[in-house]
């Protein structure tokens, strides 16, 4: 019991103490800990406190990120997978290859350009009477219009040209001739249509095609964008629908400026002509070397009928990704017409959908995402500006059919 005692007398003399503050008063008393100071004087620094590998002193929030597209067209499923797609397979990502960059396809047609540049530049032919008639030419014509085109052409063409938009023989020469496009297109299939309006531009020598070619594209970024009905007389119930003008689509613009940026390889798919398709490649800064058009045979410098394989419209574009990239194409942008294009490996596919059904089935069974059609652009004001080369990878093997399920 003695030491019970002792420690009863040493806490009553503690708390008597007028000298030492209690243990509660000293906490509250002592100043906070000051810089450590070393033997020899110096002053040490504090060690930061770190959280997940960074100083706490550096931890900071992050802002969110803004959005990499701001044109306002996009659904916002097909946005969030664009953005998704340009900042996973970036030149800053860790999985870039500067050799082999991810790949863009972009159909020209219902995606990249508002109406058909190769139907824009038949309809000036027609108008114009612009061929080069030959007896070859003639017969490209199909049999159950030729001699009805080819009476109109006789009777028209011989008369002042101020007189032909009264003429009848006129009207109904063109009228003719648009439904030789629609006959061609219902009976031998739209590959096939749109392939020979590419062969109707036979006769002439290819410097002077190519000049027509892109000056009846640079005129129509100009035109007033426009729909109209053709008829071949008054009383014509069945007149034909045509589109004036082009246009790009800013989307598209906009697009294109961030692949680029982020290291992609763009290229340019159209079934117009390979002039047409340069002429629009480079309104969207593409590198004329990355663009494949509808190509026709050249002999002595002259134009012939006959189409060069791949041709650039349904199956021949997905040939055309196996010929020209070798390789799967990260993203693909087209109309519902170009089901084997989209078809093609397992990137990210936008289809323009224009509500007509062609693709909702299909688009739904491959994952493949709908994006109405985008609004136009305003007429351009400037020429085409220059288009720097891109600098070529090393060439890769060809592979021996694409890598998709669509094709056994």
């Amino acid at each position: 019991m003695l030491w019970l005692a002792l420690a009863a007398f040493a806490s009553a003399a503690h708390a008597a103490d007028p000298v030492r503050p209690s243990t509660a008063a000293a906490a509250v008393a002592l100043p906070s800990p000051g810089p450590i100071v070393h033997p020899t004087g110096r002053t040490r620094r504090r060690r930061p406190r770190y959280k997940n590998g960074v100083p706490v002193t550096q931890v900071h929030k992050v802002r969110p990120r803004e959005p990499v597209l701001k044109a306002t067209g996009w659904t916002p499923e097909v946005r969030r997978a664009l953005e998704e797609l340009i900042v996973a397979r970036s030149s800053m990502s860790k999985t870039y290859d500067a050799d082999r960059p991810p790949v863009a396809v972009f159909v020209a047609e219902d995606a990249a350009i508002v109406h058909h540049p190769a139907e824009v530049s038949f309809l000036r032919l027609i108008e114009r009477a612009e061929f080069r008639f030959s007896p070859a030419w003639w017969e490209l014509i199909p049999m159950e219009l030729r001699q009805r085109a080819r009476l109109d052409h006789k009777h028209f063409s011989s008369r002042p040209p101020a007189t032909w938009p009264r003429d009848e023989d006129y009207l109904d020469w063109r009228k003719t001739m648009l439904d030789a496009y629609a006959l061609k297109c219902r009976r031998d299939g739209t590959r096939n249509c749109r392939g020979w309006l590419t062969s109707l531009l036979m006769g002439p020598k290819e410097r002077e095609a190519e000049q027509y070619e892109r000056g009846a594209l640079e005129d129509a970024f100009h035109e007033p964008l426009v729909e109209e009905m053709i008829r071949a007389n008054a009383g014509d119930e069945h007149p034909a629908r045509v589109g004036r003008g082009v246009r790009r689509v800013p989307e598209m613009i906009e697009l294109t400026r961030e692949l680029k940026r982020a290291g992609f390889d763009v290229w340019l798919f159209s079934w117009s002509s390979q002039w047409m398709a340069e002429a629009i490649a480079a309104r969207y800064g593409i590198d004329p070397k990355r663009v494949v058009g509808a190509r026709v045979k050249i002999v002595n410098t002259v134009l012939q009928s006959d189409l060069i394989d791949p041709v650039t419209d349904g199956p021949g574009m997905a040939e055309a990704v196996t010929v020209f990239i070798a390789r799967d194409p990260a993203l693909i942008v087209a109309s519902p017409h170009e089901l084997e294009l989209l078809g093609y490996g397992k990137g990210l596919k936008i289809v323009i959908d224009r509500g007509d059904g062609l693709a909702g089935a299909r688009a739904k069974e491959r994952g493949w995402l709908l994006q109405p059609p985008l609004p136009p652009a305003p007429p351009e004001t400037e020429p085409a500006p220059e288009v720097a080369p891109v600098k070529e990878p090393p060439a890769a093997a060809p592979k021996a059919r694409p890598e998709s399920p669509d094709f056994p």
